[in-house]
This record gives C-alpha cells, structure tokens and sequence, in this order.
C-alpha cells in the first residue's frame, strides 16, 4: 500500500514539474 501511494505521490510531482515547465517555456516564448 505504502509503495502504491509513493507511485501515486511521484506521479502527481511528476505531472506538475512537466505543467510548470510548458507553463515556463510558454512565458519565456511571449
């Protein structure tokens, strides 16, 4: 259970350091 939660936990951190990076790009770019 706890490495399932971790798993979950990563993939959040994940899918926010691949949004804040396209949010990043996108300013840099204006």
């Amino acid at each position: 259970m706890t490495k399932y939660g971790d798993l979950l936990c990563n993939t959040k951190i994940n899918n926010l350091n691949k949004l804040m990076e396209e949010f990043n790009a996108k300013e840099k770019s204006l």
